[in-house]
């Protein structure tokens, strides 16, 4: 077999905080844009076609595709010097696009997976600090992910064997809150 395996991940952050005294209290802001990207391949040559009839021993082990980024912005004010508010918000996105290796028991056929999505997430809290060295809190966060690349579209066998593993183009992203 000649196998290639690629993967490319380009990606990046940018954030900017500031501190600013107000009437109300010591703020700090912070806000800032992520994004990343993946793209990978597999080229699998087999020394004959009855080696890997089907293509997948290699070639469904490494999906094709991409995955993308979010902005967010988080701000804390200390208005005493026992109390400290916190709130966020942060916007993620994603496109997910790739080709899935399904095997339904007479042999493989390629599934066009082509997701997207967007998810607003909000965070706040309390602080309460009634002694040095105590700090009594409640938070609240949401978080969101999406499938993985290798969760929608990673399939295929291992090599000589029968047995298969599938993936799931149909994933819904996951959501998380957190109190």
């Amino acid at each position: 077999f000649l196998v290639d395996y690629g993967l490319d991940t380009f990606g990046g952050s940018a954030t900017e905080r500031l501190d600013v005294a107000t009437s109300l209290g010591a703020l700090n802001l912070a806000f800032g844009i992520e994004g990343f990207a993946d793209s990978t391949s597999t080229v699998a040559i087999a020394e004959t076609a009855a080696d890997d009839p089907d293509g997948v021993w290699f070639a469904g082990s490494n999906p094709s595709g991409d995955r993308v980024g979010g902005v967010f912005a988080r701000a804390g004010l200390a208005p005493t010097d026992w109390l400290a508010l916190r709130a966020g918000l942060r916007v993620d996105g994603y496109t997910l696009s790739g080709t899935a290796s399904l095997n339904d028991g007479a042999g493989y056929a390629d599934v066009p997976v082509d997701q997207d999505g967007i998810a607003v997430l909000p965070s706040f809290g309390v602080s309460v600090l009634p002694a040095p060295g105590i700090e009594l809190f409640a938070d609240y966060s949401e978080g969101w992910r999406p499938a993985t690349l290798p969760e929608s579209v990673f399939g295929g066998s291992h090599i000589g064997f029968a047995s298969y593993f599938a993936p799931n183009p149909n994933l819904k992203p996951e959501r998380s809150r957190t109190v």
